[in-house]
Formats: structure tokens, C-alpha cells, sequence
């Protein structure tokens, strides 16, 4: 090539200094040459320490290759699965898993133990209570117990709860689900519900056939107990007895209408007035007379004198067709005073 570019600068002398560089360059070349020959030449190379080098670069690589990350990504990768690794081996220590089952079993045991203890005081006082209820509720010598036995271990403790009633005296005590109707099952829950409203979280509570099977002073005492109740929570009752109605802060009347060959439900929020006269239908059917009108506003003013000072409301909704809307609540704080 230098040859080549001899002959054309003896044409264009500009090509002269170009062809000087490249003579040198091919000089140095040579000399550099000579000097690696003779360096490897008196060099003893460890071919199997350089195979070792080149088989860890190449399985450098193939790891990262392997775990889909960047090679210099490596090192931290290494620490993290070493950690997993020493947390997987100190699970497999038997020895220590089973003393830390130990000790939170027998922690376990001690709290249970305690809170059963604390189940029996409580039991028995409620009991107590609501059987002392019961008495004004129709359901004289009737008994409320709660038996307490033993269940497998959970986060309520290890206890089974199962409320017991006698509804007449001389009867054992059975199961509330198996032996209660449903009016007797509603004034016990009425019973159970006044003696624990304080330790209740619902805002809202709903009676249905709390009245069944009752009539006279014991309706009246009904009554009286839900509008207590109204006190701090929000009361719904479906009523069909003047007594319990007469209680009511706010009464709501829902009636099915039919129209055009369908049904729909209405519900009113029933005026002073009205609310007389709804209580009068009550007392007298169908033929309201101005006794049954008298009667009725002497049994409203009766429950209003009450105290009315619940921040909650107690209502009353006469119920043509039992069906309880989810606003009723809305409805009442709206009518407030």
C-alpha cells in the first residue's frame, strides 16, 4: 500500500506527508511486534488459571443471565437470598418453635381462664336482671339463665354462651332459639336489650311483635321500656297496641295502596292531629267514635308526658304491610323539633 501511494505522490506531491507518516507508523509496528514476541517468549502464562477466570466471567454472566438482572446487580441479589435463606433456617429450629408454642399456650390458658371467670360474674348478674324484667313483660315466674360450657380454643376465648328461658315456673330452662315464640322471643330480647343498651354498639335498634300476646298495663310497660331504650339509641317499633304507640316521639303509618293492579307501600309521617286519630283507630276499629277520639288524645298526652329529652328518637310506625324501609331513620332526624 505505501508502495502504491509512493508512485501517486511522484503525481500529487500533497500525498508526500501522508506516505511519510504511514512509513513510520509501519516502523513502530514492527518494533512493537518484536518487543510482545520477546515478552512472550520469556513469560510463563498459567493456562489454567486463565481457563479458571474465563469459566467464573462466563458464569457471572449465565447467572445474571438466569435471574432476568444486571450482572453488577450480583452482589446485592446474593445478600438478599442469603437473608431469606438464614430466616428459612431458623423456622426449621424445632426446639425453639416448640418453646414459643409453649409459652403462648400457657398465655392463652391464663387469659381464658380469666375471662371465663369474668363470663360466670356477668352471666349471672344479667341473668338476674333480665329475669327480674321478664316479670313485668308477661311473663310472670319465668326465669332467663345463660349456660356457659367448654369449646375448642379460639380468639373468643374457650366457652360456648347459649341463652336459656323457662317461660312458666317449675320448667327447666331450655334453649331461647327452641322453646321462645316469637312474641315471647321479642319481649326477652326487649328484656336483654334494656339491660345492656349501655355496653351496645348499634345505633339503631328494631322491634317487631314485641307486643304479641300482651295487652293492658304489661303493653304499657313495653312501651315504656322502648322509649328508655330511646334514650341513647335510635328506637323502630311495629306496633298495633295503642299503649306502645302512645310512647312514641315521632309515629310513622305504612299502609299498602293498590293501583292499576299493582301494589306499592307508603309510609306517613303522621301530624298531632293525626296521630290522635290514628291511636283512637286503635283503640276502637273500624267506627271511630269521639269517645274513642277523647280516649285516644288522653293516651297520647299520657305517653307524652314522658321527658322528651333522647337525642335519639323513638318511633312508632303502624304497619298495614310490615315492610320497614332503611330511610326510616333519615326521616326521623328530619322531623325533629
Amino acid at each position: 500500500m505505501i508502495e502504491t501511494l509512493s508512485r501517486l505522490a511522484q503525481a500529487d506531491p500533497t500525498l508526500e506527508s501522508a506516505v511519510k507518516n504511514l512509513a513510520e507508523s509501519e516502523i513502530l509496528l514492527r518494533e512493537a511486534g518484536y518487543e510482545l514476541n520477546h515478552y512472550l517468549n520469556h513469560t510463563d502464562m498459567d493456562s489454567a488459571l486463565l481457563a479458571h477466570a474465563e469459566q467464573r466471567l462466563s458464569d457471572w454472566h449465565g447467572t445474571a443471565r438466569k435471574l432476568r438482572i444486571l450482572p453488577e446487580a450480583l452482589p446485592a441479589e446474593y445478600a438478599k437470598l442469603k437473608a431469606e435463606l438464614q430466616s428459612l433456617n431458623e423456622t426449621q429450629d424445632l426446639d425453639a418453635l416448640h418453646t414459643a408454642l409453649l409459652t403462648a399456650r400457657t398465655r392463652y390458658e391464663q387469659v381464658a381462664a380469666r375471662l371465663s371467670t369474668e363470663r360466670k360474674l356477668a352471666a349471672r348478674k344479667l341473668a338476674d336482671k333480665v329475669t327480674e324484667s321478664m316479670q313485668t313483660l308477661n311473663m310472670q315466674g319465668g326465669r332467663f339463665e345463660i349456660g356457659l360450657g367448654s369449646a375448642a380454643p379460639s380468639s373468643k376465648g374457650s366457652d360456648t354462651v347459649e341463652f336459656l328461658v323457662a317461660g312458666h315456673p317449675g320448667v327447666t330452662p331450655q334453649p331461647v332459639s327452641k322453646v321462645a315464640s316469637g312474641g315471647e322471643l321479642a319481649r326477652i330480647s326487649l328484656a336483654i336489650t334494656v339491660n345492656t343498651v349501655e355496653n351496645t354498639p348499634v345505633p339503631t335498634l328494631i322491634f317487631d311483635e314485641v307486643d304479641s300476646g300482651i295487652g293492658g298495663a304489661v303493653a304499657e310497660t313495653v312501651g315504656k321500656y322502648l322509649r328508655q331504650l330511646a334514650t341513647n339509641k335510635q328506637v323502630l317499633c311495629v306496633t298495633h297496641l295503642p299503649q306502645v304507640a302512645a310512647q312514641g316521639h315521632h309515629h310513622y303509618q305504612v299502609s299498602k295502596v293498590i293501583e292499576q293492579g299493582h301494589t306499592r307501600s307508603c309510609i306517613v309521617a303522621l301530624s298531632t292531629e293525626a296521630r290522635v286519630q290514628e291511636i283512637a283507630r286503635m283503640l276502637g276499629g273500624v267506627s271511630i267514635s269521639e269517645s274513642h277520639t277523647d280516649c285516644g288524645q288522653r293516651t297520647d298526652w299520657r305517653g307524652c308526658l314522658v321527658k322528651q329529652a333522647a337525642y335519639f328518637d323513638f318511633l312508632f310506625l303502624h304497619f298495614t304491610l310490615v315492610q320497614l324501609p332503611y330511610r326510616a331513620k333519615a326521616w326521623s332526624a328530619s322531623s325533629k323539633p
